[in-house]
């Protein structure tokens, strides 16, 4: 599924690696970064991790954060 680049609302870069037929994601800040694990119980759906969610909709990513913090992402090439 592969590996692809967001930009954040904070100007910030995020890359997505998608595993398990799409139920997994990895969120990495940097393309040498460690990833932040989240998964969905079904394509669709919410992905939950230890310390965030995210949801897709369209080619726009919002990831929540433990501590409240919440940013819109877009991924790019899709402008």
């Amino acid at each position: 599924m592969g590996r692809h680049p967001y930009r954040c609302s904070d100007g910030e870069p995020l890359f997505v690696d998608y595993k398990d037929n799409g139920l997994q994601i990895d969120l990495r800040r940097s393309s040498s970064a460690v990833p932040m694990t989240l998964t969905a119980p079904a394509q669709g759906l919410q992905y939950v991790g230890e310390t965030a969610t995210a949801t897709f909709k369209g080619s726009q990513l919002t990831v929540v954060e433990g501590e409240g913090r919440t940013r819109i992402c877009e991924r790019e090439g899709t402008r």
